[in-house]
């Protein structure tokens, strides 16, 4: 993956009293947001789970660490490592996501 930029850096802003079309294109990109940050969770825990690194950090297992130290779901870990995994498998798809050209 390339390194940040100010370009890649989103900030989500809350507002109160917004229209109810402003209301619907905040949900839309805070969806996007939440579908960017699954991205990531799948990559690291890809990255994590191929170099072993779940053990240097005392779990028994790359589902085990984002159970127990991220709190999440085991079967909402399981699919993102997967996804993680397919994804490295699947690079032109996984290019097509990142660049926005998947919806």
């Amino acid at each position: 993956m390339k390194a940040p930029n100010s370009e890649d850096t989103h900030e989500l802003v809350l507002v109160d009293g917004l229209c109810a079309e402003q209301v619907d294109e905040r949900l839309r990109d805070a969806c996007r947001f939440a579908d960017v940050g699954h991205r990531a969770v799948a990559f690291y825990l890809a990255d994590m789970h191929e170099r072993g690194l779940h053990a240097a950090l005392g779990m028994p297992t790359t589902v085990a660490y984002a159970v127990r130290s991220l709190g999440m779901a085991r079967r909402g870990a399981r699919e993102l490592l997967h996804a993680g995994l397919r994804l490295r498998e699947l690079s032109l798809i996984d290019g097509a996501f990142r660049e926005s050209r998947l919806a």
